[in-house]
C-alpha cells in the first residue's frame, strides 16, 4: 500500500521535500515516502535504534510525537498517520487542532 502511494505522489509530479513519520516502527513510510529529509519518531527503544541503522538519512527520535520541537511547526509536506492514538492528546501540544 505505501509503494503504490509512492507511485501515486510520483506519477502526479508530487514531491516531498520534509516528510514525517510520527510513530515510525521499521521505517516503512520513510523508506518509501521520505527520500529527501525524513525525520522519524518511534518510542520503542529498540526499534528506534534499529531504525536509525537501516536508514541513516532519516533523523530519528527515539522518543514520543508528543515531544515534536516547535521549530517543525508548518514545516513538513507530508506526514505519515500512523499515530497509536491512545490517551495523548496531540493537539495541546502543537496547538494546530481544533479542542
Amino acid at each position: 500500500m505505501v509503494e503504490e502511494l509512492g507511485k501515486v505522489f510520483q506519477s502526479n509530479d508530487i514531491t516531498i521535500n520534509q516528510f514525517l513519520d510520527p510513530s515510525a516502527g521499521m521505517g516503512v513510510f520513510t523508506s518509501v515516502l521520505g527520500k529527501k529529509n525524513p525525520v522519524a519518531f518511534e518510542k520503542d527503544v529498540l526499534t528506534s535504534k534499529i531504525l536509525q541503522y537501516t536508514q541513516p538519512n532519516t533523523e530519528v527520535f527515539g522518543k514520543g510525537f508528543e515531544t515534536i520541537d516547535n521549530k517543525y511547526h508548518n514545516y513538513f509536506d507530508l506526514v505519515s498517520s500512523n499515530i497509536p492514538f491512545g490517551d495523548i492528546t496531540f493537539r495541546k501540544k502543537l496547538g494546530v487542532f481544533a479542542t
